[in-house]
């Protein structure tokens, strides 16, 4: 499974990663363009077009690449599917897509989308404070498991009591802002919900499929459906508390500049369109796949081929638009940054469609220019003006980006000469994994031996060893250790390193996730402590002005929750199944024991028992691996499934799929049908003793009718088979003698025999017993 954050490879059976410490998750969106060779510069007029209407709209084409279409990589493509299916698939992607990476996922009935992503660096001010205070927890505890994770909704502030908010909150298709810690999701009926923090929530849509918060968190994005059939894109402003629709059909991309209140989005033509104020609809470019805005004018365009697409920087001018055709292959836009100051495009592209980029500095009407080669991963720091990366030799450089004189924009003589003048510094080799602070100024990078340091440029210093994860602001670094401890390490910017003080230790026992907010003043996290031999978990967090603070001293409160873009579901657990259990179809009995070892009984005789890896993917299931016990394994199937139903019941399901009720009984109802297994099971044994007995006999008769029957001498002769009918005959020697009928006496086990004989000169007929 590769990490959605450092990109590196790690084991399936992994929940962190190994390299940066960060949750695995299995949905990526890693974006990679193809080449073209031709720098083109085109002039002309924008058209503005019709306002948005519920009309269809008809347009004329300017200034606009050639055909085109969607980044393999970059889309999420399915066909149509039950709603029950999307909500089931939309948990994960809608997550990355909306909240991590500004990625637009496409959705049911759709073949075609895009991406986007937005710097606006030249017209945002950069602040480092928390948009808000994470301190409310969503909670949910379900009513409803079977056919959909829904339940009732609760809000719970740090150190209030719980409020309850609504009902048929669907745990799989929510969103929360990391901006605002609001919330949105589809409810039961498939109707869109959206809450503020700590508020109720409002009904936004009655049948949506599809939503998603843009970059700001201002405007909810949504796809709503009609009864037609048809899907529409619109747009919730959530300050305002209105519903607009943006374009009819489903479009693919939206981002919204809040710098000018602008609109950007890709419809479901693959056509580019720049919204202005909300109300001037004017079309960009056609046949677009993604987009980058990378400043209220400017804008980084993909486009052309499915496999091999295009990139495109567009510009706008008084004059009209002007574009230019990026010279090289893979091209990652996504990753692209804009200098205002000197008008430079920072980008990477790697040549064989590879892991290893070169990065590109490119000015207005010129070549781009190789800044730096044979890169693994790079972060471009706005506030230092700063490119570090990592080479494929796993050393980490910084280099200090160039400052371009804007006279000078069209001499390349010049412009290559301050790129080859530009300082590089390197920090540290054998590097993991590093971080840089948002502003840049704060860098710390963990080596092979897992020891992790803090770097400058002349400088560095060591924090820890054993070390899985690490993340630098702008103050501080928080780093993990492979002993679940959570540190934080403050004065990183300390004139000297050498004067670094000592790291505060916030947890001994931390959990299996945590989140930090975006400018790292909370990290909220989970800790696991034992009690009475049964495990604890809590949900914490830390404020770096505060300290340490209980949020819920027990997570069991709820069936799931969600804060601070950390969510946890309680998962079932073998505690739970602890007990006696009848499953009458299988005629087994069943005993858990407290420490996990499994007991299975049949016949009232233990069948085996084994101690089992369970694993738990959510609230109403439960998985153990039959490790070990082949007797076991034959009788169920490697692996069995115990499922929790809404009652409170359980169900198992084994071999291939087969589902049988369990009833959970007590000890002495167990004991009592145990003993009734054993008699029962004796009575069948009885019987089967029985059956081949009587088999065994008929086979005997069946040989003797066909073969004939040995009778010894001296055996006396009767007229019928029953031992009251004896003549004075009997037979004069040893013979095997002719068998004409048989007749079994079951209670006895004697078979008789009837012969035919001649005494007297008289032809006549006899029986003779055999005794078995």
């Amino acid at each position: 499974m590769k990490c959605r954050f450092c990109g590196k490879e790690n084991d399936n059976s992994y929940v962190f990663c190994v390299y940066c410490g960060k949750r695995l998750e299995a949905e990526e969106a890693i974006i990679t363009l193809a080449k073209e060779s031709e720098l083109t510069q085109v002039q002309g007029q924008v058209k503005s077009e019709t306002k948005i209407s519920g009309e269809p709209e008809t347009v004329a084409v300017t200034n606009e690449p050639g055909e085109l279409a969607m980044s393999e990589q970059g889309v999420a493509v399915s066909e149509a599917t039950t709603k029950e299916e999307e909500r089931k698939e939309k948990k994960g992607k809608l997550k990355i897509a909306a909240i991590l990476l500004g990625l637009v996922v496409g959705g049911a009935g759709i073949g075609v989308g895009a991406f986007y992503l937005t710097q606006n660096t030249g017209n945002q001010a950069k602040t480092y404070e928390e948009s808000y205070d994470p301190n409310t927890v969503f909670g949910v505890n379900f009513i409803q498991w079977e056919s959909g994770n829904y339940g009732d909704v609760y809000t719970q502030k740090i150190g209030e009591e719980k409020k309850k908010l609504g009902e048929g909150f669907d745990l799989d298709s929510f969103i929360v802002s990391p901006k605002t810690g609001d919330i949105v999701y589809l409810d039961e009926d498939d109707r869109l919900q959206y809450a503020k923090l700590g508020e109720k929530p409002k009904v936004i849509s009655e049948d949506s499929s599809y939503y998603y918060f843009e970059e700001t968190s201002r405007f909810i994005i949504f796809i709503e459906n009609t009864s037609s059939g048809d899907q529409n894109t619109y747009i919730y402003d959530t300050e305002k508390d209105t519903k607009e629709l943006l374009v009819e059909g489903w479009s693919e991309a939206v981002y919204y500049d809040a710098s000018t209140d602008d609109f950007y989005y890709i419809d479901n033509d693959k056509k580019f369109y720049k919204l202005v104020n909300r109300t001037e609809k004017n079309r960009i470019a056609t046949d677009v796949v993604g987009f980058n805005i990378l400043d209220s004018d400017y804008y980084f365009l993909a486009t052309n081929d499915f496999y091999n697409p295009t990139c495109y920087l567009y510009r706008e001018t008084k004059d009209g638009i002007e574009k230019e055709k990026l010279n090289h292959n893979a091209v990652d836009i996504w990753n692209a940054f804009y200098i205002k100051e000197s008008q430079a495009v920072l980008f990477n592209a790697s040549e064989d469609l590879d892991d290893v980029k070169q990065i590109y500095i490119k000015l207005p009407g010129q070549e781009e220019v190789q800044l730096v080669d044979k890169v693994k991963e790079c972060t471009y720091s706005e506030d230092a003006n700063k490119v570090y990366y990592l080479n494929t030799e796993d050393e980490l450089y910084s280099i200090d980006v160039p400052e371009i004189n804007k006279k000078a924009l069209a001499d390349r003589t010049y412009f290559e000469k301050v790129i080859d003048d530009c300082e590089v510094n390197k920090l540290l080799g054998d590097v993991v994994n590093y971080s840089v602070s948002p502003n840049g100024k704060s860098v710390v990078a963990r080596d092979i031996n897992d020891d992790l340091y803090l770097l400058r440029e002349d400088e560095k210093e060591k924090i820890d060893s054993s070390v899985m994860f690490e993340e630098a602001f702008n103050e501080h670094v928080y780093y993990m250790t492979s002993e679940g401890e959570l540190f934080i390490q403050e004065g990183v910017n300390i004139e000297k390193l050498e004067a670094l003080p000592e790291a505060i230790l916030i947890t001994d026992q931390l959990g299996e996730d945590y989140s930090i907010s975006e400018f790292g003043r909370y990290i909220t996290y989970l800790t696991e402590e034992t009690v009475d031999v049964k495990e604890k978990v809590s949900l914490m967090r830390y404020d770096t002005k505060k300290g340490k603070e209980v949020i819920l001293e027990d997570i069991n409160v709820y069936d799931a929750f969600v804060i601070n873009d950390l969510e946890y579901e309680h998962k079932m657990s073998y505690e739970e199944l602890v007990g006696y259990y009848a499953c009458e179809e299988l005629e087994t009995l069943i005993k858990i024991e407290e420490d996990g070892e499994f007991i299975a009984y049949t016949d009232g005789e233990r069948l085996s028992s084994v101690y089992p890896k369970y694993n738990s993917y959510g609230r109403y299931s439960l998985d153990a691996t039959l490790v070990d016990d082949s007797y076991l394994a034959n009788f169920f199937g490697d692996e069995i499934t115990f499922n929790k139903l809404e009652d409170d019941t359980f169900t198992i399901t084994v071999g291939a799929g087969y589902v049988y009720p369990l009833e959970n009984i007590s000890e002495d109802d167990f004991n009592q049908k145990l003993e009734e297994q054993a008699r029962v099971a004796e009575e069948r044994q009885a019987a089967e003793a029985e059956r081949i007995r009587r088999e065994a006999l008929e086979s005997t008769a069946e040989g003797y009718y066909n073969y004939g029957a040995f009778i010894p001498a001296n055996t006396y002769i009767y007229t019928t088979y029953d031992y009251s009918t004896q003549t004075t005959l009997y037979t004069n020697k040893d013979k095997t003698w002719p068998v004409t009928n048989y007749h079994i006496d079951y209670d006895t086990s004697v078979i008789w025999v009837e012969i035919s004989y001649t005494y007297q000169g008289n032809n006549d007929y006899g029986w003779l017993p055999i005794q078995q």
